[in-house]
């Protein structure tokens, strides 16, 4: 995790001492994943992740910004519950790289598209390449303002349980994705009716539909039920 301090308009003014910690696997390392990342099963012996470190880092932070938090989130909420009362945003699925130009959302490859090149696959680097790519200027602002343009907005999540097999390839036509015995889909407040209006169709027979407010607190987040206090110091979480 590396600590960042930014203003409402993206700017970024200040990165801190990052926190790396590592710890023993177990099961054994894969040599594929040894030559990737350069760790060893005697460097990560004995070692284990100082979670009283781990909380104070994340109790400080306003914002967790992760590049593909939707896999993030979910992993570190299990490691400590301080990770389940921060808001979140994902550099990677908020800011539409794909308007902008880009053909991935790969941190690597946006990171040599702006400009940088970095060491990948040790997270600590991940951490500092996703900050000097929020920093960057991305067509008219920079990335951070546009992420916390879209980071920020409440949206609803539209969660469909019981229906039709047969109605499994429109949903996920619609992008609806398959989450914990349910399909789920996340929209903002203009398409919200329209969706739910969808979701009437014959074809959907009697399948129950729920709809949950989602602000940053729960967004990315396997947990349904997660409140916290409104949150410009920031984490990086790789």
């Amino acid at each position: 995790m590396v600590p960042f301090t930014f203003g409402m308009d993206g700017r970024i003014f200040e990165i801190g001492r990052p926190l790396e910690q590592k710890a023993e696997p177990s099961q054994p390392i894969p040599l594929n994943v040894q030559q990737l990342t350069g760790l060893t099963a005697g460097e990560l012996s004995g070692k284990v992740i100082d979670l009283f470190e781990v909380d104070r880092y994340t109790k400080a932070a306003d914002l967790i910004v992760a590049h593909h938090a939707r896999f993030d989130r979910p992993f570190l909420e299990n490691l400590s519950p301080a990770f389940q009362q921060r808001p979140w945003a994902c550099s990677m699925s908020q800011i539409n790289w794909c308007e902008l130009g880009y053909e991935s959302t790969k941190l690597e490859y946006l990171a040599l598209k702006t400009g940088y090149f970095f060491t990948g696959h040790r997270a600590v680097w991940d951490c500092f390449a996703g900050i000097e790519l929020l920093a960057s200027r991305v067509g008219d602002s920079n990335g951070m303002c546009r992420l916390l343009k879209n980071a920020l907005k409440t949206s609803w999540r539209i969660g469909v349980t019981g229906s039709p097999f047969a109605a499994n390839a429109a949903l996920r036509d619609r992008g609806y994705k398959w989450v914990q015995r349910r399909w789920e889909v996340e929209v903002d407040e203009a398409s919200k009716a329209a969706e739910l209006l969808f979701l009437k169709s014959e074809r959907f027979g009697n399948a129950s539909v729920i709809v949950d407010r989602v602000s940053p607190f729960e967004r990315f987040s396997d947990r349904r039920t997660l409140h916290g206090p409104k949150g410009a110091h920031s984490v990086s979480a790789g």
